[in-house]
């Protein structure tokens, strides 16, 4: 796979995850009281949700390449994802709060870089 698309560049990778560290810092502002947002803790999710992200991308790129019909597959991946990481990572306590940031999460850092990349030219 030497044809990876710029997504998977050590600055693609750096930005995917300023990305998330931005999306998952407003979902707990959103979820959470601003008195128990944690710094620490964000990096430490988005660390796991850009490594969790990458693979889906990694695994969506191999397997469908250009087939954008199954789309919703990955952004459904991506808000387990984001389900699970809010559950163990940002320890949100109420299913509400980890609902809430999965649909956030697929919505907002599904792979649509890589989407958008692969679109034909």
């Amino acid at each position: 796979m030497s044809d990876l698309p710029a997504l998977f560049s050590p600055l693609g990778i750096l930005l995917w995850f300023a990305w998330n560290v931005a999306v998952l810092a407003s979902i707990q502002l959103t979820v959470r009281l601003i008195r128990a947002f944690s710094i620490r803790t964000t990096l430490r999710g988005a660390v796991a949700f850009t490594a969790g992200s990458l693979l889906i991308a990694l695994l969506y790129y191999a397997a469908c390449r250009s087939a954008f019909g199954w789309y919703p597959l990955p952004m459904l991946l991506t808000g387990v994802l984001g389900f699970l990481v809010a559950q163990h990572v940002l320890r949100l306590k109420r299913l509400r709060g980890r609902v809430i940031a999965g649909c956030g999460t697929a919505i907002l850092a599904g792979p649509w870089p890589l989407f958008f990349e692969l679109l034909p030219r």
